[in-house]
């Protein structure tokens, strides 16, 4: 079928097919491991969390599912000041992503993109800690654990979110 297709257009679809297996090939190494913690860690959670019973909002803020490793997306969502980052977020919105969320305490964690046991487990243990009265994932944008067929986000974390 692509022979009907004008050679230019045949040339690009083969350098995203080229792009794809290459990128297919460099992920080899990583969908192991992650699919090992996956194994190891990937069983429902089934028991019930008590709420923390205190003035203070505390939340958690889930990092580590994003196509960056850095977190300046957490760090834009929370009006953090981070003048290393490449992008740049406007002084009257980080003040008022500041004031947002002024009185809460904001303890952050990282899922780390479903590659570390013991930090993808202590993600899903500060979740069903009882400490916190909302959690927040910071931007959901990494497709290799957020597809299908199996979305190690949700098999990792979802039954602990419940």
């Amino acid at each position: 079928r692509l022979t009907v297709l004008p050679a230019n257009m045949r040339e690009q679809i083969q350098r995203i097919a080229q792009q794809e297996a290459l990128h297919q090939e460099q992920m080899g190494p990583l969908v192991a491991k992650r699919q090992h913690v996956a194994n190891i860690l990937g069983k429902p959670f089934t028991n019930s969390v008590v709420m923390p019973d205190s003035a203070q909002a505390r939340v958690l803020l889930i990092n580590g599912v994003s196509m960056s490793e850095s977190e300046w997306f957490s760090k834009h969502l929370t009006g953090e000041d981070d003048p290393g980052s490449p992008v740049r977020q406007d002084v009257r919105d980080r003040e008022a992503a500041a004031a947002a969320w002024d009185g809460m305490q904001l303890d952050h964690v990282s899922f780390s993109w479903a590659e570390d046991e013991a930090l993808v487990r202590s993600c899903q243990a500060a979740i069903v800690s009882g400490q916190y009265h909302a959690i927040v994932v910071a931007d959901l944008s990494l497709r290799d654990v957020m597809e299908e067929p199996e979305c190690l986000f949700e098999r990792l974390i979802g039954s602990h979110l419940q």
